[in-house]
């Protein structure tokens, strides 16, 4: 009886059934191994999954890291430009520059 079933409608018995139905003892050792098997391939597959996710929250971690770090640097390439820009507006121009009409940079004064 219990032999002639597909694997879904074996795991469906074992869910609804209260074992009371007069199985033989082949019977329910066969249908004890079949929920053994169940329980591992279920086990090993969230045991799996778990692990996945775990590496890609580690992933995701230190990609966190790296993008907080590049945006740091990118900040403070911004601030030192933005103090350069600055000191170029406030900046009284001598004749030498009015006259070339060129802004001389400190780096370009020989």
């Amino acid at each position: 009886m219990v032999n002639d079933l597909s694997e879904n409608e074996i795991l469906d018995f074992l869910m609804t059934s209260d074992f009371n139905e007069g199985l033989n003892l082949d019977e329910l050792k066969f249908l004890l191994i079949k929920f053994r098997n169940f329980y591992r391939i279920s086990s090993c597959s969230i045991i799996h999954y778990k692990e996945r996710m775990e590496n890609t929250l580690e992933e995701m971690s230190k990609q966190k890291d790296y993008y907080n770090c590049e945006i740091n640097n990118i900040q403070n390439q911004k601030f030192i430009l933005e103090q350069k820009y600055n000191t170029l507006i406030n900046k009284n121009l001598s004749w030498k520059e009015r006259f070339k009409g060129k802004i001389i940079l400190d780096d370009e004064i020989k």
